[in-house]
């Protein structure tokens, strides 16, 4: 085993999931990761259909935060957290390409 990935914390009223993985130690930066989440991200999106997906990571450990935003997912906030060591997570998300452009043809642009 290298590591896990799983797409878990389904929202399907706002159609969003929670990514999460990690990886032993012996196998990191050798690009396993980047092809597991790369394919667990389309299934996400094209099997699944949701509109987003979001990381948590602490918000100390660089290396998964130079990861994701590597694969294109964008930082969104930081928060407390009572379960993580340090107290603080990093909130990443990764949106769907056709999500923004369904969201700019529901939006009616007379009104902005």
């Amino acid at each position: 085993m290298l590591g896990s990935i799983s797409v878990w914390n389904l929202d399907e009223e706002s159609n969003k999931a929670e990514l999460g993985y990690g990886i032993f130690p012996d196998h990191r930066r050798k690009g396993y990761m980047k092809e597991a989440i790369t394919a667990v991200v389309a299934y996400g999106f094209r099997t699944m259909g949701l509109d987003r997906i979001e990381a948590y990571t602490s918000h100390y450990n660089q290396p998964s935060i130079d990861f994701l935003d590597s694969m294109d997912f964008d930082y969104v906030e930081t928060i407390e957290d009572s379960y993580s060591p340090h107290g603080l997570m990093d909130v990443f998300v990764r949106h769907r390409p056709e999500f923004f452009i369904r969201q700019a043809e529901k939006t009616d642009i007379t009104t902005l």
